[in-house]
């Protein structure tokens, strides 16, 4: 009832395909290739199980994972090119940023020399999200939340100010639209 293949060959691969073109890889090690027969691709870097695909296209090395309450992915990983890679919690790209879960929907991003982590709220399942950005990091390590373009080291925004980061003085950046502060909570009467 069980059925092997093998390639007895000590050094032999073994490869599967459609359409008279091959599309999974494994090789005498175990390493699995999908899109490619060398394991890592191209031989740079380590990987016990290498994707390639298409860049910057639907067909690229993308994973997705659902399970049998309904058919929206609870994890989705867009590997779309260089500079835009991102990891979706209960979302997915389909040509449009869409909602899985009603409750929540949360991204880690990689996009643009910027590094951000994403989220919205009470969108149905298959409808569009408009992401908010929770935090960012650009390139030279400058964190914004709720700004995406960092004054300083530590930009905190809740409005805009229309004002710019003193540069002798913007290692933190509180920034309103009106009153502005900076509340310091301790559990001791003291100080």
């Amino acid at each position: 009832d069980d059925l092997y293949i093998y390639n007895k060959e000590s050094a032999g691969k073994l490869f599967l395909g459609t359409n008279n073109d091959t599309k999974v890889t494994i090789d005498s090690l175990g390493k699995v290739g999908i899109g490619t027969s060398t394991i890592p691709h191209g031989g740079i870097g380590r990987a016990k199980f290498a994707i390639n695909g298409t860049n910057a296209d639907a067909q690229g090395p993308h994973l997705q994972y659902t399970t049998d309450t309904d058919d929206y992915p609870v994890f989705q990983q867009l590997n779309w090119s260089h500079d835009n890679i991102s990891l979706n919690f209960d979302s997915y790209f389909d040509g449009v940023w869409r909602s899985s879960d009603a409750g929540s929907n949360f991204q880690i991003y990689k996009n643009v020399d910027l590094f951000s982590i994403k989220y919205d709220s009470g969108i149905n399942p298959g409808d569009g999200v408009s992401w908010n950005d929770g935090f960012v990091m650009d390139a030279s390590g400058k964190v914004g939340i709720g700004e995406t373009s960092p004054l300083g080291k530590l930009h905190v925004k809740s409005a805009d100010s229309g004002a710019g980061a003193d540069a002798g003085a913007d290692e933190l950046v509180i920034e309103g639209s009106g009153d502005s502060g900076l509340s310091i909570l301790s559990g001791a009467s003291n100080y």
